[in-house]
């Protein structure tokens, strides 16, 4: 992964359930700021993704961080709209990036 490449900041939020006048409601939390690679909505990788899974509409690639216990649960801000997280992966399970596919939430 290039750092140069790491340019779209993204929040990374995560839902907490609040009760509003007795009756439970998500509310969602910013857990972290990092920054992130869009990738390409073509090319193999992509399309094979699609295969298995057809919502997606953005995949990207960030830091692995230990400390950050992200689950498809949550979800991810990128420049005001909301990409739902579908699934969470890390290329050769090491402990150096994730790869995320979302769908945004229309």
């Amino acid at each position: 992964m290039q750092a140069g490449k790491l340019r779209h900041r993204v929040a990374i939020q995560r839902p907490t359930e609040t009760l509003v006048r007795g009756e439970p409601s998500i509310a969602w939390s910013t857990v972290a700021t990092r920054f992130a690679e869009i990738k390409s909505n073509e090319g193999r990788e992509l399309w094979n993704a699609r295969q298995v899974q057809p919502d997606i509409t953005h995949r990207l690639e960030l830091r692995y961080d230990s400390a950050l216990p992200l689950t498809s649960k949550w979800r991810l801000l990128l420049n005001g709209r909301v990409l739902n997280i579908l699934a969470i992966t890390r290329p050769e399970e090491r402990p150096v990036n994730w790869l995320i596919d979302c769908k945004e939430a229309v």
